[in-house]
């Protein structure tokens, strides 16, 4: 297996079962590195038929929220022969309709604006859609403020370009925040407009009161619930003490008795489906089988929760497993992922009974990777008896019995584990390689007991916990260990790498905290408040001794092992502060910056850039061994100046 194959494998997500039960729509992804684009299409397979799903439409680009695609099943219409779906083509977010045969597909919007949300409106046979401001408009604004200036104001991010520097809906734009610290493009805050299109006529008019509450009551993130088929039942999930999740269902209308779900116990509820008005599908995760789903039906007059399905991966339809499945009257539709398992559709019967393969793009990186490498889920206690759980690469052919070098990613471990979370360390390929790789589950406390130096150090226990582990079954070498994170996954990289002797290389994927990145967010609405609940930091001056314990930038000499940074051009410029320190201070270091990503970056060949980098990083730290293809001597080079700095620097001590 190639890092280029991880770049390239199908992604599957928006499932919908049709209203005739009979079919069902999906969206595959892949991306091209040689148009560094992502291509996507719309495919119907037939429920009941042993053959492949018809490619009904081109998808377009895929539409994404920061780096990753958004998950948006298409709408049906009620006669089971068009799916409706909003698409990215030609520069424009526009709402298509393709026939399920894969005989028609065409544009039925020509709005100015993109659209931004739509419902089909079946009794009006219409679509009922809203949208901002214009594209021209938005275009418009941004360009005043290149010819006039920017005002500084708590919307901008002072880390990253104030112009046309990220790209949003296809085109580079440029960005700021809302009040949550969600990022938007300009003119984001502009009055919405509600229209509707009559699917009879052509025709456009301007939406009425009746069609904006069509419109928000079919949006999931709403928080309204999720509303049964009757509309006669709203399901609602909340939040519960100590991380834990409650499912509650109440009648709509003047009965407004509410269901508890007493048989769910201590679940952790993801997310749940409408079966029929009698019974919920619901999705849940199993912290102690790290992020392993199962599917339950659940009866609500009766409360009786009932099995149907335990995965070792993912069931949810997208990688970052917060979506239902597509429920039908007698089966859930699914995208499956498993740590050793790409992405495919499976068929799963609510009533009991085998379930059924519909549709496997990715057999040949399957079958490579069990050619390849063996795959071993992990549970395992620190020195303070908490329990962590993740998966272990290994190679399946070995040239000998001895201890391996090991590489650790630490946060989330979700789905198939190509690249960890934020997906940039090829774990299969570096476990073909001759580095064992694992992946670790992050064990966080609920966040009313967060502390970010507990945390780092809850991090370091465990990671230590599963060295010793491994060490002690004489399966790696612990003079060997690598390791590498993204997000929180980076901060406790960068605290195991200063707070211990464990690593003899790393590699970070975005920055921590430094007095830099402080202020170049303080003026953002909430985000100081944020500062010092998430990590008990206010000004530099106000709580100088908590910066002192957690920003690398206040001990840089602490660092022995080598640090690779690839950043996104979001946040490097967060990072110069401990990075310049790091350097002064002779720690061999090396930063590379990635132009116009966000924080989980999402480039083709900038990923298979990261991916191969930090395979030969690893390589070279953990096995001695360097590429020889030409384009990579300079790399090597700058890379041995660096081992002899590490050697020079730990000869001085």
């Amino acid at each position: 297996m190639t890092t280029r194959m991880l770049v390239e494998i199908s992604d599957l997500s928006s499932v919908a079962i049709s209203p005739d039960g009979e079919h069902v729509a999906f969206r595959e992804e892949r991306a091209s590195i040689e148009e560094n684009t992502y291509r996507s299409a719309w495919r119907v397979h037939r429920l009941d038929a042993n053959e492949s799903p018809i490619r009904v439409a081109e998808g377009g680009a895929p539409l994404r929220n920061g780096g990753l695609s958004i998950n948006e099943p298409p709408q049906w219409s009620p006669d089971s022969r068009w799916i409706y779906y909003r698409a990215l083509l030609d520069g424009e977010v526009q709402i298509w309709r393709a026939a399920r045969d894969g005989g028609k597909a065409e544009r039925l919007t020509s709005d100015a604006a993109d659209i931004e949300a739509f419902v089909l409106d079946p009794g009006a046979n219409a679509l009922i859609y809203r949208v901002g401001a214009t594209r021209e408009e938005i275009a418009r604004a941004e360009e005043e403020e290149y010819a006039n200036g920017v005002l500084f104001d708590d919307s901008i991010f002072a880390g990253q370009g104030l112009f046309r520097s990220v790209l949003i809906n296809g085109r580079l734009a440029s960005e700021r925040t809302d009040d949550r610290m969600t990022r938007r493009q300009l003119l984001w805050n502009a009055p919405k407009r509600v229209r509707v299109l009559d699917l009879n006529t052509g025709a456009v008019r301007e939406g009425a009161d009746r069609d904006a509450k069509l419109l928000r009551a079919s949006d999931p993130a709403a928080g309204r619930g999720v509303p049964s088929s009757s509309g006669d039942l709203v399901a609602v999930i909340s939040e519960a003490p100590e991380g834990k999740t409650a499912l509650r269902v109440s009648r709509v209308g003047r009965d407004k008795r509410s269901m508890i779900c007493g048989a769910c116990g201590n679940l952790k509820i993801i997310a749940v489906a409408w079966r029929n008005d009698d019974e919920l599908v619901i999705t849940s995760r199993d912290a102690e089988r790290g992020y392993a789903q199962s599917l339950y039906v659940w009866r609500p007059e009766d409360d009786v929760l009932r099995l149907v399905a335990r995965s070792d991966g993912l069931l949810s339809g997208d990688r970052s497993g917060n979506t239902p499945c597509a429920i039908g009257e007698h089966a859930a539709v699914c995208v499956a992922a498993e740590a050793a398992a790409p992405p495919r559709l499976v068929s799963i019967p609510l009533d009991g009974g085998p379930g059924a393969v519909l549709y496997e793009p990715n057999a040949g990186l399957a079958a490579a990777l069990r050619a390849g490498v063996d795959v071993e889920f992990l549970a395992w206690k620190d020195k303070r008896g908490r329990r962590f759980t993740g998966h272990l690469f290994t190679p399946k052919a070995r040239s000998d019995a001895g201890p391996m070098p090991l590489f650790v990613t630490y946060y989330v471990c979700p789905g198939f584990l190509r690249g960890g979370f934020g997906d940039e360390w090829p774990l299969i390929p570096m476990a073909q390689a001759g580095v064992a790789a694992l992946c670790v589950n992050a064990r966080l406390p609920g966040r009313e007991d967060r502390d970010a130096k507990e945390d780092y150090e809850t991090g370091l226990e465990g990671v230590t916990a599963a060295v010793d582990l491994l060490a002690a079954r004489g399966l790696v070498d612990r003079r060997k260990i690598g390791m590498g994170g993204l997000s929180f996954g980076s901060e406790v990289t960068l605290w195991t790498a200063s707070h211990s002797d464990l690593l003899a290389a790393a590699s970070v994927a975005s920055s921590a905290a430094s007095p830099t990145w402080y202020w170049f967010r303080s003026m953002q609405t909430g985000y100081a408040p944020r500062a010092r609940e998430q990590w008990g930091l206010g000004p530099p001056e106000e709580t100088p001794e908590r910066w002192r314990e957690l920003s690398p930038a206040f001990y840089p000499e602490a660092f022995t092992a080598p640090i690779l940074m690839q950043m996104a051009e979001q946040e490097y410029r967060s990072a110069i502060e401990y990075y310049a320190r790091m350097r002064l201070a002779g720690v061999p270091v090396e930063l590379w910056a990635y132009p116009h990503e966000p924080h989980i970056k999402f480039q083709p060949r900038h990923k298979l850039s990261i991916y191969d980098r930090n395979l030969d990083w690893f390589g070279f730290w953990l096995l001695g061994s360097e590429d020889p293809a030409p384009g990579k001597a300079g790399q090597h080079e700058r890379w041995r100046k660096l081992k002899w700095q590490m050697h020079e620097r730990s000869s001085n001590k």
